[in-house]
């Protein structure tokens, strides 16, 4: 029987994000992580408006966190950038998976703008500045956007960690980078 608490906003999103990842959305109900928390199905209304709102509040929590992690990467070009990406889709795969395997539906368009908060970093690393666009790093941005992002879901499907795939991280890295770089492109 569930009891009656405060419900901690933190708390309910990381078991959130944890039940998306194992039993998908649409089998996951605001009753059952309430029910997971050992709270009235009530309790999370104080925090959430429905169910969107919470994969929205997940969503911005784990893009922010993201977003600053990746910040310091971004200034030391296209090799570190991904590598840390990497790193960070390995170490935290539940993250990862939230944010780019699938959108969740009743969201409209708000998954696919919160990747693209993230592809505008990556773009950066690749040389396109504020204000600037730059075809030639936008392209590269994008193709390897796309492969970084088949790498980690692959391998956190396998549930491979950093530590197990760094030597093959570095290794995919530098053909992705040297076949965006050689000329003919």
């Amino acid at each position: 029987m569930s009891r009656r608490r405060i419900v901690d906003r933190l708390e309910a999103l990381d078991c959130a994000r944890r039940l998306f990842a194992e039993q998908g959305y649409e089998s996951v109900s605001m009753r059952k992580i309430a029910t997971e928390l050992g709270y009235t199905h009530k309790a999370l209304y104080y925090h959430f408006i429905d169910k969107a709102d919470l994969i929205r509040q997940l969503l911005d929590r784990d893009v922010a966190w993201m977003h600053s992690e990746l910040t310091a990467s971004c200034g030391k070009g296209a090799r570190t950038f991904l590598l840390h990406w990497m790193r960070l889709g390995l170490d935290h795969p539940r993250h990862h998976q939230l944010l780019f395997d699938g959108d969740p539906p009743g969201l409209g368009t708000y998954p696919r703008e919160k990747r693209e908060e993230l592809f505008r970093l990556l773009a950066a690393a690749w040389g396109e500045g504020e204000g600037v666009f730059n075809p030639a790093a936008r392209k590269r941005a994008w193709f390897s956007y796309l492969a970084v992002r088949g790498w980690i879901s692959q391998h956190t499907a396998d549930g491979l960690s950093w530590e197990a795939c760094e030597e093959s991280a570095e290794e995919f890295v530098e053909m992705v980078l040297k076949g965006l770089t050689e000329e003919g492109e």
